[in-house]
Formats: structure tokens, C-alpha cells, sequence
């Protein structure tokens, strides 16, 4: 189901509610599973509040990587707090935005000749345009306000009458956020099995304060994709003695929900049962990473997978990030294609070990 990022959430949940009824309806199944990512379980979020007769139609729900309590990196832009120390302005911003770092940091070489108070009205310019143009008027966006801000920032932008029909639709999204724990339940309780797959210990983008305080995949901090896992921050386990919470275990007292580098307790997130974790895996490349696509097309086709205590041989609770797609798909491929007749002893042995590495 494709919608527009920049487009009306409200729209978008009516519209992939009608596209629901109409896969039913040519398939003649009485239920669908979806896989909201990333930006669409805001989507998600809308649909369970707004048609909340839509748990009749589903079967499974599949979170990958969702923002189902905004981002505190959009959290941060709408308020306009970046980071402002040196170390941010010219060591890492560049960086963190480009894929060429070699060129980021010569960059971030040249511009220390530039007084940094220009460096920051550029910052504020590029960040009031944004907000101008799309931050304050779309409503898919303001679905990455983390609930804590919103009504903060409710209140900055979305006070004047110019704004009124934009903040009754916002307020209905945030009613939406506010009830996503309770109606996450009452689908399953319903019937409907819900997973999630997240991402951790990855660093939000530097520019934004949030960077130094939360845990996450890049983009999306970990309290919002786990909706309420309590974790440490990068590479810091939670506190000695730290005592899982059983916030939401199914048997308290008899699961380990403690990650296997005492980072995360995911007992305290709303699907401790049924969520993933991923150490060290960005956002980013999530579609990159074999056994996450391989983890969600287990529960979508077949039944054997109910919790992530069905296959820890398998798929445990607590995996490692990694990206192969490119070695699967390119670097493999192109390897078997050498002909190792072509090559000396010590070539084709090297190779061939390179190759059994690599599988």
C-alpha cells in the first residue's frame, strides 16, 4: 500500500482502510495481514483509532523498525534545539548527512574558517524554511511528534485560526498516539497477533540534542519503536542491580527479557512477547538486513513462529545487526564467476576460503 510521506494522515488511514475491504473482497479472504515500517505505523496508529472495526479484518500485524511514538530526532527539529557545540557543527553534522565522508570532513575542515555564528543563522534558516514549508503543515510529519511534545508544540504553531482545521486533524493523530498502547492490547486481545521487530544501539543523527541522551536505529529512538522498552544509552547497559520490570511479561518472574549485553528490558515495552531486538542495526538498513526479512516472512506465511520463545535457535528475542544484501546479491555472485583455472594455487585457494566466509 503506497501513500505519500508528505501527505494527509487522516487521508491515508480512510484510504488504506478502503484498500483493506477491497483486498477481501477480490481474494474472498476474510482477513489480511500488514506490515506497517517505519513512517506507516503512524498509518497504523490513525487506522486503530479511527476505524477501530478494522481488528475484524486482521489476522497479523507485523511492526518493522515503527515510529509509533514519534521521533525524538523530528521532536527535536520542530522545537528547533540542535546541537550547537563544536564538536557538532564541525565534526560530525556533515558526516552523519553524507555518504561520502571524506568529503564531509574536508568540508567540515574548510568551514571552521567561518565564524560559527554564521554557521548557526545558516542552521536556523535551513531549519525555519523546513518548518515553513512542510514541518508545521503536514500532517504525516507532525505524526513524528512524540506525544510528550505535542502539546507544546501544539501550542507554538498550531494556536492561530490559520491553523485550526491542521490542529483538529493533529489532535485526533495524537489522541490516536496517546491511546496506542490500549488499542494495541485490545487488537490482541481481540484476537489479532501483533509483532514488532526493532532496532537498537545505533545512534540518532548528531545535530540533535536527543543524540547524547537516547537510545536507537538512527533515525527513531528506541522508547518509540519498542513503545516503552527501557534501555541504556549507546553501549551502556542499564544500571548495576537493575531488576527486569515485568512490565508487561506474560509470566513474570519466569521470562528474561534483559538483552544479552544488559542494554535493554524489554518487558517494560508493550509487546515484550512478541517484539525482536536487533543490536547494532540502523534504521536505515533494515532492508538490508537477511534475517530480519527472513524473520518476517516467517510469521507472516506460517504459524509455527507465535512468540520469541518458539525458535531462539532461530530467531531469539535478541539478534545482531548486519547487512548482506549487497554481499548475496553482488560480491558472491561475482566471486563464483572467477574461474579458478585462471588463477594460481594461492589465488583460487584464497578465494574459495573467501567464498566459504562469506556463506
Amino acid at each position: 500500500f503506497a501513500y505519500n510521506s508528505f501527505g494527509n494522515n487522516l487521508d491515508i488511514a480512510e484510504e488504506l482502510y478502503n484498500f483493506i475491504q477491497k483486498v477481501k473482497a477480490e481474494t474472498g479472504h476474510n482477513k489480511v495481514n500488514i506490515v506497517p515500517i517505519s513512517l506507516g505505523s503512524t498509518v497504523a496508529i490513525t487506522l486503530f483509532e479511527v476505524y477501530p472495526q478494522v481488528k475484524d479484518d486482521l489476522e497479523k500485524v507485523v511492526y518493522i523498525v515503527p515510529a509509533l511514538d514519534g521521533s525524538r530526532l523530528v521532536g527535536d527539529l520542530y522545537k528547533g534545539t540542535l546541537r550547537t557545540d563544536d564538536e557538532a557543527l564541525y565534526k560530525t553534522l556533515l558526516p552523519s548527512l553524507m555518504e561520502d565522508d571524506y568529503t564531509a570532513y574536508l568540508i567540515n575542515v574548510a568551514i571552521r574558517i567561518v565564524p560559527k555564528q554564521i554557521i548557526l543563522g545558516l542552521v536556523d534558516k535551513i531549519i525555519d524554511k523546513l518548518r515553513g514549508i512542510f514541518l508545521l503543515n503536514c500532517t504525516m510529519i507532525w505524526g513524528l511528534v512524540p506525544s510528550g511534545d505535542y502539546d507544546e508544540l501544539a501550542a507554538r504553531y498550531l494556536s492561530d485560526p490559520a491553523h485550526a482545521e491542521i490542529k483538529r486533524q493533529t489532535d485526533i493523530f495524537h489522541r490516536a498516539q496517546s491511546n496506542a498502547k490500549a488499542n494495541i492490547h485490545s487488537f490482541a486481545d481481540s484476537g489479532v497477533k501483533m509483532y514488532n521487530i526493532v532496532d537498537y544501539n545505533f545512534p540518532l543523527y548528531s545535530f540533535v540534542p536527543s543524540y547524547l541522551t537516547h537510545n536507537g536505529d538512527g533515525l527513531i529512538h528506541l522508547e518509540s519503536s519498542s513503545l516503552g522498552a527501557t534501555s541504556g544509552y549507546i553501549d551502556t547497559p542499564l544500571p548495576a542491580g537493575y531488576v527486569q520490570q515485568d512490565t508487561y511479561c506474560s509470566h513474570p518472574g519466569k521470562h528474561n527479557h534483559i538483552s544479552p549485553d544488559g542494554i535493554v528490558d524489554a518487558s517494560t515495552g508493550v509487546l515484550p512477547e512478541t517484539t525482536f531486538y536487533f543490536y547494532n542495526q540502523d534504521h536505515e538498513g533494515t532492508g538490508r538486513n537477511d534475517v530480519i526479512m527472513k524473520l518476517a516472512t516467517e510469521i507472516l506465511l506460517y504459524n509455527d513462529l507465535v512468540d520469541v520463545h518458539s525458535m531462539p535457535e532461530w530467531f531469539p528475542q535478541f539478534n545482531v545487526g548486519r547487512e548482506t544484501k549487497w554481499l548475496r546479491n553482488d560480491l558472491l555472485p561475482a566471486a563464483k564467476r572467477v574461474d579458478p583455472g585462471t588463477l594460481s594455487a594461492a589465488d583460487a585457494a584464497e578465494l574459495q576460503a573467501a567464498i566459504d566466509q562469506c556463506e
